[in-house]
């Protein structure tokens, strides 16, 4: 499966600007501010309404 690149960068960008106050040789990000992340990047809000509207389309029922 590939992710596109807005997504991705979306989800780099959150963290980076939550992470920005907590600037240390030794910091890292938590997992469950990656799982914010990616929640709200728009990846997973995109698949589903791709793989909702997808079946419905007119010439994608033709084609099965």
């Amino acid at each position: 499966m590939q992710i596109p690149m807005e997504s991705f960068t979306r989800a780099v960008e959150i963290v980076l600007k939550d992470s920005s106050a907590c600037d240390a040789p030794s910091y890292r990000p938590a997992t469950e501010l990656w799982t914010t992340a990616v929640h709200n990047c728009g990846y997973v809000q995109t698949r589903q309404a791709i793989s909702t509207a997808l079946p419905n389309l007119p010439h994608l029922r033709q084609a099965a």
